[in-house]
């Protein structure tokens, strides 16, 4: 991801200064749809991220949503594996892929439906792995909105920023789906995502294209509950809140310098 300012991580990497201050936008943009911060110890510092998410995983919840906002590195040895670059210049032990299979691959059938929001370079990597695809859509359980293509960069937080938007968007009724469904499609929010990214695009010429989990176009995806519609049943947003159980959603958010938290949220189902 593209930063200019502070002196280089080592390795020559950009520091990202900026990722606390985005990934907080995010989290702010997920609480109105009723996440709440659920911080993962009482005191001291918070383990690194692949413990961190490991735990969330395993910690009964039935939605689990991941943004990242970091460096991204491809795998040296060419396999592909996408890995996130840690606070300290170095990337952590384990791809994106092991985690997207740490929820798929698993014979319990207790994994969280995950949404992987992932603001790094070269992130369409983990949106389109052929295994993953192989899978039919109604068993799946992990899904990706990525920042760029397999071989691609980010630029200056794009999809954090856009995704920070678009859900503001939804919450002020600006966008909007029928009151009739209970949920905000996902193909509809990763279409405004993509959209607000593209015209970011146009401010400095340099192409970044959103990335998402591919399915066959029959497949419908409105059972996903990532993202209660606000206005369903006609009641506002408001109104929504006020019957939600906590406990329900938590939301892992990594920011490269680095902010961690987890977010609970509830459903209203």
């Amino acid at each position: 991801m593209r930063h200019e300012g502070p002196p280089p991580l080592d390795g020559g990497l950009d520091p990202l200064d900026g990722a606390p201050e985005h990934s907080a936008a995010v989290a702010e943009a997920l609480a109105a749809f009723g996440y709440r911060a659920w911080p993962s110890r009482a005191d001291g510092e918070p383990p690194e991220l692949p413990e961190r998410l490991r735990a969330a995983v395993k910690s009964g919840a039935d939605i689990l949503v991941v943004h990242i906002a970091a460096h991204g590195l491809l795998a040296r040895a060419g396999s592909g594996g996408l890995y996130v670059v840690g606070p300290d210049g170095e990337a952590v032990d384990e791809a994106v892929d092991q985690w997207i299979s740490l929820i798929e691959d698993h014979p319990r059938a207790d994994r969280p439906l995950t949404l992987f929001l992932l603001d790094l370079c070269y992130s369409g990597t983990s949106a389109v792995l052929p295994w993953h695809q192989r899978l039919e859509t109604g068993e799946r359980r992990a899904w990706v909105i990525a920042a760029s293509g397999p071989d691609e960069p980010a630029f200056d937080f794009r999809l954090s920023r856009a995704i920070a938007m678009v859900l503001r968007r939804y919450q002020e009724a600006t966008l909007r789906v029928d009151p009739s469904q209970w949920f905000i499609p996902l193909p509809a929010v990763a279409r405004e995502i993509s959209r607000v990214v593209a015209e970011m695009n146009l401010t400095d010429g340099m192409d970044q294209r959103v990335t998402t989990s591919r399915v066959p176009f029959a497949d419908q995806l409105d059972h996903l509950p990532f993202f209660p519609n606000p206005l369903y049943g006609g009641r506002g947003p408001r109104e929504q809140m006020a019957g939600l159980d906590e406990g329900t959603f938590p939301l892992l958010d990594e920011g490269l310098d680095v902010r961690h938290f987890l977010l609970r949220a509830s459903s209203s189902r």
